[in-house]
């Protein structure tokens, strides 16, 4: 003993330049030696990147940023992430930047830290760091050497001194004093002493001071060796060499004799520190716990946590120590260390529930179920957190760990705690981003069977059949079939390729597979997609199943007996359509018109309340067409056609019965020598309905040579069919039947409005005017349906297309005053865009200046307000504006107005105006 302390005073005196005195006066910042187990980390890092001077570039701002907030979250809680870390790693790799400094410190912050990670895991994240820095190009000297050897240090890592300073030789790189201490260290961490002394002769032979940390590691590297007598005499070598032993040697010294579950020994040091003054912290204490644990002594720790002192900072410690004893499998002892933290209160007096932290830990270390059980049931019986499990379960879900989350769901499930279907949402994530197909499926098993829990469209949409790759639609179907029902995996896969703009492959699956898709869900990504792709044929053949799946719903409804309530079918493709109109922009009118003529061809009708939404919506850009479209489409009379489906797939309602049972009725009939007319009559009926003119005509034949006596509503059938037909004189032929057989008899407005409008046609302006005074004024207004007003419109717009813009007005006049219309933007329209189709814009301006003041409405201003635009009539143009604005305000018309620039190519004037006018 006596020449081994002999043979280390001569050498640490050797190393010291002009003796004892100097060993503290070093150029250098003393290094913490490994067994202080980072003493003062809090305030040092924090200090040290408060400090740091941020750079101007602003390729760094993002990574000055960033480690400014390790900065807080050292200085608050004495820790950081991994997923910090992680985070600057990826900002390191887009930047491709970062200064000396800034490499410095995040080297600096991979070591203890981050308790929460395992050493192993530590040492990965700074080697990758290290990587991307000299992949980088950053200038690193011998600092950066001695950041990674710290590290190195705290994590345990092990490695070669000697290939270590091989490497340094090989970059060019020269040693200093804090670079061999560190190596010291690491030979001591392994109990090498014969190592240490190599390194201290470098030292001495380049007369390279020492200090405090040099010592501490040597009673560390005889403690490591089991050599307690020598760790013990370097506390004479320190004062032979004129230091005096502090608190962090004493700490060493116990931990050494923690190591080897020595407690007399530690209660001997700790009353020789009481009886020098030397005052031990919590976290020396908790040094000496963490040993003690680690090493098989855990029943030796109550004595050391017993002299806990809580000083400020000392539920930090603790936490961090508790995570690392965790990472170590000492959860027990852990527990023991939760126990003497302080717990904040509530506003109302009560204890915040602890522990969450542990449990986190716990779950990440991956530690066996019945230890993490066991945890819970401690927090929840003592009242440290009554949501232990729950809080179990959650880090197990945030972590995606599939293997301790299925017996933690089920220990809640058998408390009775329900289980969500969202809890398996991260499980199905964790397995499916490794790749694990079966994995994915084996959660979903487990899901159905063990928990009852059926999975969800947005489940199977979202979580599923995405970590099902490769596969057709029909391999998923199939794939799915144990678990899913194919219509929900139908209804997924629909949605899904939808998703991708993919709208072919979506009407494909649907075409193929019964399901009940939800109208709502599924409205905006059709239309999107049909925006997208333009293909309105898949467009149609979608709707087309979601109409026919309704059926579906009404069938699930019965088989449950449930009150679900069906939904109209023409509202929902009325909304469908709604929504075209609402989204499309570029070709809207070519768009819609496509659409409702492949929803007519398919006998799929809309709502009322639908057309005449679409009719406002659609303003000036209404067409003879559409309006016919959305009358047929609105007019009730549509039946879904016949589609071929696979077997089970129901089609809808049944096409209406033909003719042929009437007609044999009426053979039977006759043949009995009975009366037939009746029979022919519905025959007759049928075939208005039909609008079968040919077979109509053959009917009335019969039904006159049978004397059949004709009654005002069966004329008013037959008028209106041969105004469907465009016989003009036919229908006239019939009117005045009517007229003269039943004198009082009133037709409805729908079929004298149709009527007219074929007289308007026809050039028989007069006739039509006529026609609309004889209806009496005091006559019953029925409900004015779609199919009415889009007539009405007709009419009028049929005389603007022409530019009869005197006879037009005498027609609306005409209409307002027997109550035909109601006005609105859409009967106003014709009465602009007559004057418009002759290019006549002073009259078409006066007309719009009358709608205002009249009926405080703006036809058909979109249009004319671009026609001025393209005439560059100033004046025009602002007495227009001015008119919009007592309409609309102000800021509403000048946007109209910057619009109206933009859509004529204006961009310049348009930009103007916005410039001028603030309040845009």
């Amino acid at each position: 003993m006596d020449w081994e302390i002999c043979r280390w005073f001569g050498l640490i005196w050797a190393a010291a330049d002009t003796g004892p005195k100097e060993l503290l006066q070093c150029g250098h910042k003393p290094v913490p030696s490994p067994v202080e187990k980072h003493r003062g980390q809090v305030t040092t890092a924090g200090r040290t990147f408060a400090t740091e001077p941020a750079t101007s570039s602003t390729h760094n701002e993002n990574l000055e940023r960033s480690l400014r907030r390790l900065d807080q979250d050292v200085k608050r809680s004495g820790r950081i992430s991994k997923r910090e870390l992680e985070d600057i790693l990826e900002e390191l790799r887009h930047t491709r930047s970062a200064t000396s400094t800034q490499s410095l410190l995040i080297i600096r912050c991979c070591g203890s830290l981050v308790p929460e990670e395992s050493p192993e895991v530590r040492t990965q994240l700074v080697e990758e760091i290290w990587k991307a820095l000299e992949n980088l190009g950053v200038p690193m000297d011998v600092s950066h050497y001695n950041a990674l050897l710290r590290v190195y240090l705290e994590n345990e890592h092990v490695f070669s001194p000697t290939e270590f300073l091989t490497m340094l030789e090989r970059k060019g790189v020269e040693p200093n004093r804090v670079t061999y201490q560190r190596l010291i260290a690491r030979y001591c961490q392994q109990g090498d002493i014969d190592g240490a002394t190599r390194i201290l002769e470098f030292m001495r032979e380049k007369q390279l001071p020492v200090n405090e940390n040099v010592f501490n590691a040597l009673i560390m590297g005889h403690s490591q060796a089991d050599d307690m007598e020598s760790a013990s005499g370097i506390l004479t070598v320190m004062q032979q060499a004129g230091l005096e032993p502090s608190s962090d040697t004493f700490t060493t010294l116990l931990c050494g004799y923690a190591k080897r579950g020595d407690l007399e020994a530690i209660d001997r040091i700790l009353l020789e520190c009481d009886t020098k003054d030397i005052y031990l912290m919590d976290k020396d204490y908790m040094d000496i716990v963490y040993t003690l644990a680690v090493n098989n002594h855990a029943q030796l720790v109550d004595s050391i946590i017993e002299r806990f002192r809580q000083s400020a900072g000392f539920n930090h410690d603790a936490l961090n120590l508790i995570l690392r004893l965790v990472n170590k499998g000492q959860e027990d002892v852990g527990l023991k260390v939760l126990k003497t933290m302080t717990r904040s209160t509530k506003s109302d007096g009560q204890a915040v529930p602890s522990g969450v932290f542990f449990i986190r830990q716990m779950i990440k270390a991956n530690r066996p179920v019945e230890r993490i059980l066991s945890l819970c049931s401690e927090l929840e019986a003592n009242g440290q957190n009554p949501l232990a499990l729950s809080m179990a379960v959650e880090s197990c879900l945030k972590f995606g760990n599939v293997e301790l989350a299925f017996p933690l769901l089920s220990a809640m499930n058998e408390r009775g705690h329900p289980i969500r279907q969202h809890y398996f949402w991260p499980l199905f994530v964790a397995r499916g981003k490794a790749g694990d197909v079966d994995g994915v499926l084996e959660i979903l098993s487990k899901m159905s069977t063990e928990f009852g829990i059926a999975p969800s469209g947005d489940t199977v949409r979202d979580y599923i059949i995405p970590h099902l790759p490769n596969k057709s639609p029909e391999q998923v179907i199939n794939t799915l079939k144990p678990y899913v029902s194919p219509a929900a995996s139908t209804n997924a896969l629909v949605m899904l390729f939808l998703f991708d703009g993919d709208i072919a492959m979506a009407a494909h699956v649907a075409n193929r597979y019964r399901a009940y898709y939800n109208p709502i869900l599924l409205r905006r990504p059709l239309v999107l997609a049909l925006n997208n792709s333009g293909d309105v044929a898949s467009f149609i053949t979608i709707l087309r199943n979601i109409h026919d799946g309704i059926d579906r719903l009404a069938e699930l409804s019965a088989e449950d007996e449930s009150t679900l309530v069906v939904p109209d079918r023409t509202e929902i493709v009325g909304n469908y359509v709604l929504e075209v109109a609402n989204t499309v922009r570029k070709d809207r009118a070519a768009t819609l018109q496509a659409v409702l003529t492949g929803l007519l061809e398919q006998g799929l009708g809309i709502s009322n309340s639908s057309a005449e939404r679409l009719q406002e919506k659609l303003g000036e850009d209404l067409t003879g067409e559409l309006s016919t479209l959305l009358s047929k489409l609105s007019s009730g009379d549509l039946v879904p056609t016949f589609v071929s489906r696979p077997s089970g797939f129901s089609t809808g309602p049944s096409s209406p019965l033909d003719d042929n049972r009437l007609k044999t009725l009426i053979k039977s009939l006759e043949a009995k020598g009975e009366s037939s007319l009746g029979v022919k009559r519905q025959l007759l009926s049928l075939y208005i309905r039909n609008k079968d003119l040919e077979n109509v005509e053959k009917v009335i034949q019969e039904l006159d040579s049978d004397g059949f006596v004709w009654n005002g509503g069966l004329y008013a059938q037959l008028l209106d069919l041969y105004v469907h037909h465009e016989k003009l004189e036919n229908a006239l032929d019939v009117l005045q039947k009517l007229r003269s057989q039943e004198p009082d008899f009133t037709l409805n407005d729908y079929k004298v409005i149709r009527l007219a409008l074929l007289l308007v046609k026809n050039d028989r302006f007069g006739e039509a005017i006529e026609l609309l005074n004889k209806q009496p004024e005091n006559r019953k207004l029925e409900e004015r349906m779609f199919m009415y007003t889009s007539v009405c419109w007709r009419l009028l717009n049929t005389l603007a297309e022409a530019g009869k813009s005197e006879e037009l007005r005498q027609l609306f006049d005409t209409m307002v005053n027997l109550k035909f219309i109601d006005v609105n933007n859409v009967m106003l329209g014709p009465l602009i865009k007559a004057h418009l189709a002759r290019n006549d814009l002073t009259s078409a301006l006066t007309e719009f200046e009358w709608c205002c003041h009249q009926y405080r409405a703006t036809p058909y201003k979109n249009e004319l307000t671009c026609k001025l635009i393209q005439a560059e009539d100033a004046a025009a143009l602002q007495r227009l504006t001015d008119l919009s604005t007592q309409v609309h305000g102000e800021v509403n018309s000048l946007y109209d107005l910057v619009f109206a620039f933009v859509e004529c190519g204006r961009i310049r004037q348009a930009r103007k105006i916005l410039e001028v006018n603030s309040c845009c």
